[in-house]
């Protein structure tokens, strides 16, 4: 059925609020820009920044046409609730167009992009407005990854991605790699994928999805699954009145929707664990964890 299917040309990018991320809290904002005034094409992981050298908020993201290579696009506002205006329909990233993303404003306000494109991932810095990228770029050496994210945590920075998976009911993995430079070079975490586990030790869930072979954690191991039967989506960082900050893993259910929309797909969340040399812990399910806002 068409309602089913995630590979819609009218996509909004939609704006919800919450002020402590519980359910129920959460209010429609609004769209940040009408279908009509941004380019065509199927929308995916927009991301929100604010540059504090232009003092805008900017809003990326990715759009893919068919048969033409998918491209980022750029867009601008006052306030983070919009509305928001096109400024670039096609950012300049070296390597042409693009997949998945994330941005990352460091400390000094510079703004950096990692991204992956022909199955392989890379960061680049961002000129001053964050409009364009400079062309400065870092090449990750992993073959078949997606779905990055890009952190700063006491002064190391974090590029976590896995193995493609689209809409992958199995989920994929999680490598974490680290570097004291937003530009690399980057170390590969040495204990290896965070997520993928042995199949046998996954919670078993109820859904009327398949496996998509050889994708996500079945790319190197067909007998493995995530332990969160989860694709990674994003990092939010959750600092309370104290000044601790927590970070919280997301991850996509695909395929695990009662009704099989996409839209009504679920997610798992989880806080992730750092010792005290900065290493990430593996990744565990949990029913539930209580978060301090």
């Amino acid at each position: 059925m068409e309602s089913k299917c995630g590979f819609q040309m009218n996509h909004n990018i939609s704006i919800w609020t919450s002020p402590n991320l519980t359910t129920g809290s959460w209010s429609y904002a609004g769209n940040a820009i009408d279908v009509s005034d941004r380019p065509a094409g199927v929308v995916f992981r927009p991301h929100l920044v604010y540059n504090p050298n232009t003092k805008l908020y900017v809003l990326i993201w990715n759009y893919m046409r068919w048969n033409l290579p998918s491209l980022y696009a750029v867009a601008i506002a006052e306030k983070p609730d919009g509305p928001f205006q096109l400024v670039n329909p096609a950012l300049n990233v070296s390597r042409g167009g693009g997949g998945d993303f994330d941005i990352l404003v460091d400390d000094d306000g510079t703004g950096y992009i990692v991204y992956s494109q022909n199955y392989y991932m890379s960061v680049e810095q961002l000129t001053p407005d964050f409009y364009y990228s400079t062309g400065k770029s870092y090449m990750f050496q992993e073959y078949f990854v997606e779905a990055p994210v890009f952190l700063k945590k006491n002064n190391i920075y974090y590029v976590l991605f896995g193995w493609c998976c689209c809409y992958c009911m199995q989920g994929s993995g999680v490598l974490v790699h680290t570097s004291n430079n937003p530009m690399g070079p980057y170390t590969l975490q040495a204990d290896g994928d965070l997520a993928c586990v042995s199949t046998s030790d996954v919670k078993s869930t109820s859904s009327n999805g398949l496996p998509t072979p050889s994708q996500g954690c079945e790319f190197h191991n067909a007998n493995t699954t995530s332990v969160a039967r989860s694709q990674q989506n994003y990092i939010i960082k959750v600092t309370n009145s104290s000044g601790y900050t927590t970070y919280v893993w997301t991850g996509d259910r695909w395929q695990q929707a009662p009704d099989g929309i996409k839209g009504h797909e679920p997610q798992f969340w989880t806080p992730l664990n750092f010792d005290e040399n900065g290493r990430i812990e593996k990744m565990k399910w949990i029913d539930e964890f209580v978060l301090d806002v």
